[in-house]
């Protein structure tokens, strides 16, 4: 348990710096005209709810003994439709203030239901 502290820490820092770098490159394509309005936020949403998943998945997946991230972000990729139709609702939900509280639960629920039929599916 001790020998797993300095990699969440390292994969949470990991992730920090993506989920910055994701948000400072979509606030400055968000100031384009016309695509700033239309595309760029939804590019942010899936953005958001890959970067929500990847989070979400982490304990089913260690469970397994799959520690690392690019571990959890093969096998999402290889189910893409699958991981993002739970993502990106699980991802809208999350932002509506007091649903949230309601919605974690069974977000948590899922996607260890998730995390399951992604690894079923691994050859």
């Amino acid at each position: 348990m001790v020998r797993s502290v300095p990699r969440s820490i390292r994969q949470s820092i990991g992730l920090l710096l993506a989920s910055l770098a994701g948000a400072l490159a979509f606030a400055l394509l968000g100031l384009v005209p016309i695509l700033g309005q239309t595309v760029i936020p939804v590019l942010s949403a899936g953005f958001g709810s890959w970067m929500l998943i990847i989070e979400l998945i982490a304990t089913p997946f260690q469970r397994r003994g799959l520690l690392r991230i690019a571990d959890r972000r093969s096998a999402m990729a290889r189910r893409r439709a699958r991981t993002l139709g739970f993502a990106v609702p699980t991802f809208l939900l999350m932002a509506i203030p007091f649903i949230s509280v309601l919605a974690f639960p069974a977000a948590a629920a899922g996607a260890t239901m998730l995390a399951r039929d992604l690894l079923r599916s691994d050859p």
